[in-house]
Order: C-alpha cells, then sequence, then structure tokens
C-alpha cells in the first residue's frame, strides 16, 4: 500500500462503519485502477476527493440514522415500556417509602422530594404511554417527564436521600439514556403508531 492509498483509506474514516463494511474494498479497488490510469495526481484531484467526501459522508452519516430511526420504531416501543414499567416501579416504591418513613412526621423537603419523585414517576407513566402511541407530542412529554425526573431524584438525593442507591440510580440513569434516545431519533420526524 502507497502513501496516496494510505490518505484515501483516511478519508473513507469519514464514512460510516456499516457503509465501509460494504463499500470499501470495492472503493479501494477503484482508487487502484484509477492511480494505474493516472489520474491520482495532483492538488486538483485530491481537492475534489475531498470535496466528494464532503457531500457525501453526511448524506451516508444521515442514511445510517433514517435506517437506525426506521429500526428504531421497536426501540421506541421498547423505550416506551420501559418507561411505564420504571415509572410504576418508582411511584409504587416512592407511596411504599413514604408510609415507612411516616411522610407527615419529616421534614418539609423531605415530604417535597419525596412528592416529586413520586409525581414524577406518574409523568414517566404518563409519557411512557404517548411514547407507545406515537402521538404528535410524545416526544416532548417523553423529554419533559425525563427532565422532570431527573431533577426530582437529584433534589430528592441531595434533600433527604430516602430512596434505596438503586431508585435513585434507576430515577436518574434511565430518564438521561431516554433523553439520549430522543436527541438521536428526533430526526425522525412523524411516525405511523404502534398500537391501533
Amino acid at each position: 500500500m502507497n502513501g496516496a492509498e494510505r490518505v484515501y483509506r483516511i478519508l473513507l474514516l469519514a464514512y460510516p462503519l456499516s457503509f465501509r463494511r460494504e463499500f470499501e474494498h470495492e472503493m479501494v479497488l477503484f482508487f487502484r485502477d484509477q492511480r494505474r490510469e493516472g489520474a491520482v495526481r495532483g492538488a486538483a484531484y485530491w481537492l475534489a476527493l475531498c470535496a466528494d467526501t464532503i457531500r457525501s459522508a453526511p448524506r451516508e452519516w444521515h442514511a445510517r440514522f433514517t435506517e437506525i430511526s426506521l429500526i428504531g420504531g421497536l426501540f421506541m416501543k421498547t423505550m416506551a415500556v420501559l418507561a411505564m414499567m420504571i415509572g410504576a416501579f418508582q411511584g409504587f416504591n416512592g407511596m411504599r417509602e413514604a408510609t415507612a418513613i411516616n411522610f407527615s412526621g419529616r421534614p418539609g423537603l423531605e415530604q417535597a422530594g419525596l412528592t416529586l419523585a413520586i409525581l414524577s414517576s406518574l409523568f414517566l407513566i404518563v409519557a411512557g404511554a404517548a411514547l407507545l402511541r406515537r402521538g404528535r407530542d410524545a416526544a416532548g412529554l417523553a423529554r419533559a417527564a425525563a427532565i422532570a425526573t431527573i431533577c426530582s431524584f437529584v433534589f430528592m438525593g441531595a434533600t433527604s436521600p430516602v430512596l434505596s442507591i438503586f431508585a435513585m440510580l434507576l430515577g436518574t440513569v434511565f430518564p438521561a439514556a431516554m433523553l439520549v434516545y430522543l436527541f438521536i431519533n428526533r430526526s425522525a420526524g412523524p411516525a405511523r403508531p404502534l398500537v391501533s
């Protein structure tokens, strides 16, 4: 492999891995053919090649993310079901803790933290149901629920850590993962309902 081919292979790294797995071999063979024919010479060739990479690599990344979001219907359904299950678990856990710690006799910050955690858990259930139905505002509702859940569990953890470490992690890590997932799939646009 000569220096020009090494540079060409570095340019190919701009493309998604799935694209490279499928087409890299043929692209390298085509490059070698062009090099043998003498076309791989001069700055004009490399500038044109870089310009083509700048144009086509983002299209391939967009196609890859679109493919993921189409497949993402299954992931979205899974995320929705998880949101409802985790919301139900956290709500039940919060209510159980409220009865176990004599809620009315606790300081105001502890009461506020536990109340916020229970309410945000219910919000997570509603958001999960909206994601499952894939309504117009489902993503916005899910983002709001995730942010509210994270904030309420962080507030509760800072003021009165009455829930277990597992419950606290679940109340912050899952909503954060849901936010990341929604951010990645924001370009998917409106989708058909998963449930009729």
